[in-house]
């Protein structure tokens, strides 16, 4: 009775190592068939969906490697019935080659955008599913801004919707990954308010279910405390988060410091180009210094040109950091159409408990600093010092922990 288990426990592990290697075989094949019709095909009669699902497998790894997470979007207009009507269907592709473009200088660089045959595109996100609504939003939001103008004389504005999903949570098969996102999309075609659609990932309970949906909802309420434009805390929000965070730090008699950044020349930029141009500066600072901050610190849009980073260090370090970003701001270019803008930022740094234990104070301190450095010629970094009288600021109670 032993030998015949025994025997049977064999030939089922034999079996599922056997049926292990086909599949790592079938996917080896199978990505080698598609690089190789790609490669072979000629440029312009290679199907633009078979690149992106092409750069979808790799992403996955041809040798079921462990990829970082990642997430896959569909895209489409939401096109007037009687556009094509009127303008005729060349029109439409003329929105789509500009509307890609576009989109191009609003997703982070290592993100990858991809043109497909009529309406509809493509992007591949390097970015994990709990980051799927923000960016949604973000990107839905920012869209609905934007305004495309055609060699006809003719300027549209249109909503699109999206479609969203991602790896791990809905599977590691570059085309299931698609057959998913088509389904996202058209779950946001649906209509109401929100024109994108995150899908749940599959094989979850109902229980699970309500607890993903409770935290999209969640989301969704944290994305209204962030500004729209550049994806960091709004300006009204900015105080609250300083306060907690100040307050944390002194309970544990800890050092906090506050670096306040402008743009510099940022109303000669909008002047000289046009809004579109100086929002990209903007969101690129943004983008920028969301890459260089940790998740523990506070970033936020400060004013129109200026963010404030609250981070949990001495004064003399957050001037470090501060010179090392400006140097890389400056090497940055920040293209805008044909344009690559270059621009310099002025940075002061105030800290506690080198200057004050209130946040609001420090706040102020770190922007009196700020100005010192503008008014010492612009790219400048500056510790706040006594001499550097704070900007006139209402009358109020001081913070309270």
């Amino acid at each position: 009775m032993f030998d015949v288990v025994s025997n049977v426990f064999t030939f089922l592990v034999v079996v599922a190592i056997s049926f292990a290697i086909l599949a790592l075989i079938t996917s080896f094949v199978r990505f080698h068939l598609l690089t190789q019709r790609i490669q072979q095909a000629d440029p312009s009669e290679v199907d633009p969906e078979d690149v992106f699902q092409l750069r979808i497998v790799q992403e996955l790894g041809a040798l079921h490697q462990s990829p970082a997470p990642f997430s896959v979007l569909l895209l489409e207009p939401a096109v007037p019935p009687d556009f094509e009507a009127k303008n005729g269907s060349e029109a439409i592709s003329e929105w789509g080659d500009a509307f890609v473009k576009k989109l191009r200088s609003m997703v982070r660089a290592n993100d990858e955008v991809f043109r497909f045959e009529g309406n509809q595109c493509g992007i591949l996100g390097r970015f994990p599913v709990d980051r799927a609504e923000t960016v949604a939003r973000r990107l839905s939001s920012e869209i609905a801004r934007v305004s495309v103008p055609l060699g006809s004389g003719v300027t549209v504005r249109w909503p699109v919707h999206i479609g969203l999903v991602s790896h791990p949570e809905h599977g590691d098969r570059a085309v299931d990954l698609l057959d998913q996102a088509r389904t996202a999309l058209a779950e946001a075609r649906k209509g109401g308010a929100v024109r994108y659609h995150i899908l749940p990932a599959p094989g979850l309970a109902k229980e699970g279910r309500e607890a993903a949906q409770a935290a999209a909802q969640r989301d969704q309420q944290a994305s209204a405390l962030l500004d729209e434009l550049t994806g960091v805390l709004r300006p009204e929000r900015l105080g609250t988060a300083m306060q907690k965070f100040v307050a944390r730090q002194r309970k544990d008699n800890r050092a906090v410091s506050v670096v306040y950044l402008s743009v510099d020349y940022f109303q000669q930029y909008r002047d000289h180009y046009n809004a579109e141009a100086a929002d990209t500066v903007l969101k690129g600072v943004a983008d920028l210094l969301s890459t260089r901050t940790r998740e523990t610190d506070v970033l936020a849009r400060a004013a129109e040109s200026e963010f404030a980073v609250v981070m949990d260090c001495a004064p003399v370090q957050a001037l470090s950091a501060a010179q090392r970003l400006s140097a890389e701001i400056k090497k940055v270019p920040f293209r805008s159409g044909s344009t690559n803008l270059r621009i310099t930022v002025s940075i002061g740094v105030a800290g506690y408990p080198d200057h004050s234990g209130q946040a609001r104070e420090l706040l102020s301190f770190a922007e009196s600093a700020m100005a010192a450095a503008r008014a010492r010629g612009r790219s400048v970094c500056l510790i706040y010092q006594p001499a550097m009288q704070p900007r006139q600021q209402e009358a109020g109670p001081r913070d309270v922990f």
